[in-house]
């Protein structure tokens, strides 16, 4: 009996899902930077970030898990901390041979090592970093961003960790 509630209860998260994935595909969400508040932090000058490649250029590695995040994450389990003691996997990417500067370099790191919402909600968000931090705008909420964020944040977290000078990674809240 448990069993039978245990899969209904994952059947209808797929099925709620795929409603808000096909939603978000079909009404192209956009995060409109008037819904976002002004978080009290120095901003970087684009001039200053623009003069200021890290020395990245070439290749990009991340770390992925092996794992399916829904063992770890999935409206019943919730264990973000055991999903992130799987991102272990290396994987290597192309990025522009010119280099990117440190927020550049942040943003693509957390789109490479995300998939799905997280990585569809990363692209329309802003990133700062300041004297090592990276500070990751807000994020609006939909229905099932619990379940996304339980897998997104550590995704992005060890990541973001990886890169040279960042020692910390700031969720704004609204």
């Amino acid at each position: 009996m448990g069993k039978k509630i245990t899969i209904a209860i994952l059947g209808t998260i797929i099925i709620i899902a795929i409603g808000v994935a096909t939603y978000f595909a079909a009404n192209k969400p956009v995060i409109k930077p008037a819904s976002l508040p002004v978080p009290a932090v120095k901003s970087i000058d684009k001039t200053e970030q623009a003069n200021k490649p890290i020395g990245q250029t070439g290749k990009i590695t991340y770390l992925v898990s092996n794992q399916d995040k829904t063992k770890f994450c999935n409206g019943v389990a919730m264990d973000s901390e055991g999903y992130r003691k799987t991102i272990t996997a290396k994987v290597t990417s192309d990025v522009p041979k010119d280099g990117l500067t440190d927020v550049e370099l942040a943003k693509k790191t957390a789109v490479l090592a995300t998939d799905g919402m997280c990585q569809e909600v990363l692209k329309q968000t802003n990133f700062k970093v300041v004297s090592g931090v990276v500070e990751i705008s807000p994020i609006e909420g939909w229905a099932g961003i619990s379940i996304v964020m339980c897998s997104c944040q550590p995704e992005v977290e060890v990541n973001l960790l990886q890169i040279p000078g960042i020692k910390k990674v700031v969720w704004q809240s609204n």
